[in-house]
């Protein structure tokens, strides 16, 4: 069952935007960084940043310069929830908090394909406006089987 596949830490190979099949675009660059996870109590958590952020001049992380806070926050994308299974094609997170306020309280279904071989998981959406265009996000994971600390 796609539920106990899936849980684990995923990192970020690939995110792209697709329209008829065709790659139109990266939304946080072609080398976007992140990882999400889902854990067995039935809770995720996504985080994928641009390369490269701006780099604001304070300790702050509330202070700076308005514009620049601007740029920063416009190069990454987070949020978390509980989710669902529908189908062995189909999951639901189900948001609590996000980055993109608009985005609070809603159901982001997304199609799954689970690649056992390569041990990846890519996960789409419906079409929808991600800057400016109009097409489905396609971002492809890769099973973290171990992470370095330090």
């Amino acid at each position: 069952m796609l539920s106990e596949k899936i849980i684990g830490v995923w990192e970020l190979q690939i995110w792209e935007t697709v329209v008829d099949d065709k790659v139109v675009g990266f939304p946080l660059g072609e080398n976007a960084f992140g990882f999400i996870a889902y854990h067995p109590i039935g809770f995720m958590s996504v985080n994928i940043s641009a390369p490269n952020r701006v780099r604001i001049p304070t300790e702050d992380p509330f202070a700076g310069d308005p514009k620049l806070l601007a740029l920063d926050a416009k190069g990454y994308l987070s949020y978390c929830g509980p989710f669902s299974i529908v189908s062995e094609n189909e999951v639901i997170h189900h948001l609590n908090l996000c980055s993109f306020e608009n985005w609070v309280g809603t159901d982001q279904h997304r199609h799954a394909q689970l690649d056992l071989n390569k041990d990846t998981l890519t996960l789409s959406t419906a079409p929808t406006l991600t800057q400016g265009r109009k097409g489905s996000n396609r971002l492809t994971w890769k099973r973290v089987a171990s992470m370095p600390v330090g």
